[in-house]
C-alpha cells in the first residue's frame, strides 16, 4: 500500500495553521466554570424537553428533521452551552428514559435513568444525542462546548459582531482581512457568501437560523477563498445544501454543528489543503461529501477527523458523483461516529466521471445499530456499509469513467441494530479499463466479527473482472 505521508503532512500543517491563527488565552482559575445562554424572544421552545446544567435550566430549540424520503417531518430538541471541563446534565422527557440511548455510544457515557429524566456528565467539546426510544424520532441534541476564552472585540473595524438576540441580515457579502463573530446567544437569520476571499473568519458558538427561510439557501457559501477558518457555529433548521465550497484552499472548519434537514451537509468541491474536524451533522442528503463538479480542478488533500454523523438521507460519507477532473487523491476519514445511516450508504465511492481516484483512508470508522431496511421496509436493503462504483450518472456531466484504487480501511467497525438484517456492500467496476482495485480491509469486524473474506462482509462484487485485488488482514489477532 501506497503511503498515505502527503496527507499527513497536509493535516500536520493544518493543525498548525489553525492553533497559530486561533490562539486561544488560558481560562483562569477564578472564570466560570457553565456559561448558559438564554434565547431570544421569538424562537420556539421544544414541546418535549427541559434540560439543566449544573442544576441550571437552559433553553431548549426545536428544529425540524426528516428521516428517509417517505416519512414525515418531525421535530428535534437542541441545547448547548459553554463549560471549563465537564458539567452534569439532566434531560426531562415527556415521555419515558428507561430505554434511553446516548449516542455516540464511543463516549461510554453511563447515565442515571430515572422515570422520565435522565442524568449524566459531559466534557468540554463533546456533542451527544439522546433517544428516549433507543432509536430514530424525538431524539435531543447537546452540544458542550469549551470556554470562549478570547472572543474578537466589538469594536474592532475588522470584525462583524452579532451579539445575543435576532439579527435579520438577508445574504451578507464578506470581504478579506474580516472576522464574522456570533455570539452565544446570538441567531442571524440570513447567509454568508464569499467569493475571492482571503483571510477570513467566521467564529462563536450562536447560531444561523434557517428557520423562517421559504427557498433553498446555503448557510456559509465560500468561493475561491483562502485561509479560511470557521469554528464554532451552529447552523440551524435549514432545507437548502448547508456548507459550500467551490476551489477553496487552505480552510479548517471546527466543531460546526448542523442540525436540520438540510440537504449536503459540508460539501468540498475541488477544493485543497482542508480540515474538517469536530464537527456535528444532522442533514437529510449526503452529510460530508468530497467532489469536483464543474471541472475546474484536482482535489488532493483532505483530512475529516473527529466528527459525528447522523445521515438521514443519501451518504454518510461520499466522495462523488461529480468528480469531473484528472485527480482526487490523499483524503483521510478518521475517527467518525455514524451513529444513524439511513439512506443510501453509510461510505460510498461514486465515481460517475473520469477521475482517478486513489489514496483514500478510513480509519477508526464507528457506525452504530445499522437498520438496511429501515428506510425501504422490505427485504431488499437500501442502506449498504460501502459502496465503490464506477458508472455513469445523472450528475456528471462530462463523458468518459474514470478508475478507483488503493482504498484503505483500518478499525472500520458496524453494529447492526438487533434483529435487523445483515448489510450488504458492493463493489461495481465499469469495463477492463476501469476497474476497483487494490481495497484492503484492516480489522473490519461486523456486531464484533472479524471479516475476513467478501463473504463474511456479504458484499456484493458486480462485474467481477473489473474488481481485483481485495484484501483482508486482522492485525488484532491476540
Amino acid at each position: 500500500m501506497r503511503t498515505f505521508t502527503i496527507s499527513l503532512l497536509i493535516a500536520l500543517s493544518f493543525s498548525l495553521f489553525a492553533k497559530s491563527t486561533l490562539k486561544k488565552a488560558k481560562v483562569t482559575a477564578t472564570a466560570a466554570q457553565v456559561v448558559l445562554y438564554p434565547a431570544p424572544a421569538g424562537m420556539a421552545a421544544s414541546p418535549d424537553y427541559s434540560v439543566t446544567v449544573n442544576g441550571q435550566p437552559t433553553f431548549v430549540y426545536t428544529t425540524k428533521v426528516r428521516t428517509c424520503v417517505h416519512r414525515p417531518v418531525r421535530a428535534m430538541g437542541m441545547s448547548y452551552f459553554d463549560c471549563k471541563e465537564s458539567a452534569t446534565v439532566t434531560v426531562n422527557a415527556n415521555v419515558s428514559m428507561e430505554n434511553a440511548v446516548i449516542r455516540p455510544k464511543s463516549y461510554g457515557i453511563k447515565p442515571v435513568i430515572n422515570g422520565k429524566s435522565i442524568t449524566f456528565t459531559l466534557r468540554k467539546n463533546q456533542k451527544v444525542t439522546i433517544e428516549p426510544n433507543g432509536y430514530d424520532y424525538d431524539a435531543i441534541a447537546i452540544f458542550a462546548n469549551a470556554l470562549d476564552a478570547n472572543p474578537p472585540q466589538e469594536n474592532d473595524p475588522n470584525v462583524i459582531y452579532y451579539g445575543t438576540g435576532i439579527h435579520n441580515v438577508g445574504v451578507v457579502k464578506l470581504s478579506s482581512n474580516k472576522t464574522v463573530y456570533l455570539a452565544g446567544g446570538s441567531v442571524v437569520r440570513g447567509r454568508f457568501d464569499a467569493s475571492g476571499v482571503n483571510n477570513l473568519k467566521i467564529l462563536g458558538h450562536g447560531m444561523i437560523d434557517h428557520s423562517q427561510d421559504t427557498i433553498e439557501s446555503r448557510f456559509i457559501r465560500l468561493h475561491k477563498c483562502s485561509n479560511v477558518i470557521v469554528d464554532g457555529p451552529i447552523l440551524f433548521d435549514g432545507w437548502g445544501g448547508a456548507f459550500n465550497s467551490l476551489t477553496c484552499n487552505n480552510v479548517s472548519i471546527s466543531d460546526v454543528k448542523l442540525v436540520g434537514k438540510s440537504a449536503d451537509g459540508i460539501s468540498m468541491d475541488a477544493c485543497n489543503n482542508y480540515l474538517v474536524e469536530n464537527c456535528f451533522i444532522r442533514n437529510h442528503d449526503d452529510a460530508i461529501v468530497v467532489k469536483s463538479k464543474y471541472g475546474v480542478g484536482n482535489v488532493r488533500g483532505i483530512t475529516v477527523r473527529n466528527c459525528i454523523i447522523w445521515s438521514d438521507r443519501a451518504q454518510a460519507l461520499e466522495i462523488g458523483f461529480e468528480l469531473q477532473t484528472a485527480l482526487v487523491d490523499s483524503i483521510i476519514f478518521k475517527n467518525i461516529d455514524i451513529i444513524h445511516a439511513y439512506g443510501n450508504n453509510a461510505i460510498s465511492i461514486h465515481n460517475g466521471s473520469q477521475a482517478v481516484v486513489c489514496d483514500i483512508l478510513f480509519e477508526d470508522i464507528r457506525i452504530e445499530d445499522l437498520d438496511a431496511t429501515y428506510c425501504k421496509p422490505v427485504s431488499t436493503p437500501s442502506t449498504y456499509i460501502l459502496l465503490l462504483e464506477i458508472g455513469k450518472s445523472k450528475w456528471s456531466k462530462t463523458g468518459g469513467q474514470g478508475n478507483i484504487h488503493n482504498i484503505y480501511f483500518k478499525n472500520l467497525s458496524v453494529t447492526t441494530k438487533p434483529g435487523s438484517q445483515f448489510p450488504v456492500s458492493s463493489f461495481v467496476g465499469y469495463d477492463a479499463d476501469h476497474i476497483v482495485d487494490t481495497v484492503t480491509f484492516e480489522n473490519f469486524t461486523i456486531d464484533g466479527k472479524i471479516i475476513k473474506n467478501i463473504t463474511d462482509g456479504n458484499i456484493e462484487v458486480k462485474s467481477a473482472d473489473f474488481v481485483k485485488n481485495i484484501t483482508f488482514l486482522n492485525t488484532n489477532k491476540k
